[in-house]
């Protein structure tokens, strides 16, 4: 059973997540590191990705008893999404990681990561361009790596909260 939802969220994509989530199964969402949690009550930390690292996962894991995580990138969402998350953030197999497309605003980062993101946004739209044909997730980055800002393809929370639910 989980008793929260625990987010880290830098440009809005993982509160609101969090916030679709919480209000679906019906328990809080919070800041990463701003509520003390029962022991015993597992929570769904959700973390944004940068650099293939999911940011606050190893601090809510060592905060809180995380249940399951979901980490939010502004990339498509394929078939090695999960594989590499895990991989690169060291989540074990007996942890459920889904992968959730994020938006972007350019303007709601640090500067220090708005000027790292230039040429990666620059790089992103080099190669979705040369695509003949786009799926909705690859439409919605190459947007925002041409505009510095947009929405996922879609908000749908709705394997996340299946799973929840169903543990």
């Amino acid at each position: 059973m989980f008793s929260a939802v625990v987010y880290s969220s830098c440009t809005g994509s993982c509160k609101k997540y969090a916030e679709l989530v919480s209000e679906s199964l019906n328990i809080p969402a919070f800041e990463l590191g701003k509520a003390k949690l029962c022991a015993e009550g597992k929570v769904l930390y959700i973390g944004w990705l940068f650099a293939g690292k999911i940011k606050g996962c190893d601090k809510a894991f060592d905060l809180y008893n995380v249940g399951a995580v979901a980490q939010v990138g502004m990339g498509p969402v394929d078939n090695n999404s999960e594989k590499e998350g895990r991989k690169n953030n060291g989540i074990d197999a007996s942890i459920p990681l889904f992968c959730l497309q994020g938006g972007l605003n350019m303007k709601k980062l640090p500067l220090l990561l708005r000027l790292l993101m230039i040429p990666v946004t620059k790089s992103i739209a080099d190669k979705l361009s040369k695509k003949e044909e786009l799926t909705e997730q690859e439409k919605a980055t190459l947007k925002m790596a041409q505009t510095g800002e947009g929405e996922p393809a879609s908000w749908d929370v709705s394997d996340v909260v299946a799973w929840c639910k169903a543990h």
